[in-house]
């Protein structure tokens, strides 16, 4: 099959390498594709180089092997011939956010101890470090005037996401909650724990003649928050295939900590809401101040390169990570806990039922 023409890959496709297959992503068709490891390193060999150099290089007995999987990749559109290499520059491998100095803050909120003047003080703080994703976890009763008194705050600054976490409660209806959604635009996502049962509830308005108008959604959880201890799970149906920029993000960034605060009901300012870790308190210091400091951002670029099985993973650019919950609670480089993959079986388990976790699940207290 010479050809002199150059082989591209297509700019919405990554290809990662595991310990036993390796895995292609479109991510402008949502496709996936396991081939084998051979196959990867052909890839690198073939991308942004001629056709024709490659097969010369390949023996008589492979050439017919060759010839299938460069038409798999014509065919999928994984990648395309192009005389001209100039006309199709490789893509950065970086995302610009350097704008963004916090990405996203999740806070805690208990009535009882609720000072609205320091809760004013830090959405002023969070609005000036242009973070424009806020995680509400109200901690104590629900009470909907007292949730629609935090929302008129947000709702004077350019704050653009809240997503807020609660309990379940029978004195508050859906109608109460999608009214939320309806009359504080950043709200679009309300989880209630503890719930009856479980299921999604989606918030549309439909008018005759049009599309339906999509609001946001409500998520019923039957199981307790327990602040933030049900975090952390990494399985099949929260792996993430559909931000390209989120994978490049991925490859030098931790997935759950860059560039996220989380500060507690009293004020305590933490990476994670479950770290036991306390970088400072708002009483004392700015947050500006703490997300300068080593030992706070040093968590923002341990990424999947670094984690032990991670490394090996196929999957390792797809799933958000966790360093709260790990195998070995003296190595911060330990794998996730709370994953089920094996990437030397390319298989699934129940994570919580491994009788090499018992011992760290009942140490983080999550039975």
């Amino acid at each position: 099959m010479m050809n002199n023409n150059f082989f591209i890959l297509s700019s919405s496709c990554k290809v990662v390498k595991g310990l036993k297959r390796s895995l292609i992503i479109d991510y402008l068709r949502n496709e996936l594709y396991f081939i084998s490891n051979e196959y990867f390193d052909l890839i690198q060999i073939l991308n942004r180089n001629r056709i024709n150099e490659i097969e010369e290089t390949i023996n008589d007995e492979s050439k017919k092997s060759f010839s299938e999987f460069i038409e798999f990749l014509l065919h999928n559109e994984i990648g395309f011939f192009s005389s001209n290499l100039d006309s199709y520059p490789a893509r950065e491998n970086c995302v610009d956010d350097e704008f963004v100095l916090l990405k996203d803050v999740i806070i805690e909120i208990d009535e009882s101890n609720f000072s609205e003047t320091m809760f004013t003080q830090l959405v002023a703080e969070i609005e000036e470090l242009r973070c424009n994703d806020v995680q509400l976890r109200f901690l104590s009763k629900f009470n909907l005037n007292f949730k629609k008194k935090i929302l008129d705050i947000i709702n004077k600054t350019n704050i653009n996401y809240v997503e807020m976490h609660l309990t379940y409660s029978e004195e508050v209806s859906t109608k109460d909650l999608n009214d939320l959604i309806l009359n504080y635009s950043p709200i679009s996502h309300i989880y209630i724990y503890s719930s009856p049962k479980s299921e999604i509830v989606d918030f549309s308005i439909e008018k005759e003649g049009f599309y339906p108008l999509h609001f946001g959604k409500l998520y019923f959880i039957t199981y307790p928050f327990n602040k933030g201890k049900c975090c952390g799970v990494i399985n099949k149906e929260n792996l993430n295939f559909e931000n390209i920029n989120n994978h490049i993000e991925l490859e030098e960034k931790n997935g759950c900590l860059n560039k996220k605060v989380s500060i507690d009901s009293s004020g305590n300012i933490k990476n994670c809401p479950v770290m036991d870790l306390i970088h400072g308190n708002l009483k004392e210091t700015k947050i500006k101040d703490i997300i300068k400091e080593k030992t706070f951002n040093k968590f923002w670029t341990i990424n999947k390169t670094q984690i032990d099985t991670c490394k090996d993973c196929e999957f390792r650019f797809n799933c958000t990570d966790c360093r709260a919950f790990i195998e070995n609670p003296m190595d911060l480089y330990s794998k996730p806990l709370k994953c089920g993959y094996n990437p030397s079986t390319c298989t699934w388990e129940d994570w919580s039922l491994n009788p090499l976790k018992q011992k760290v699940i009942k140490q983080y207290g999550l039975v």
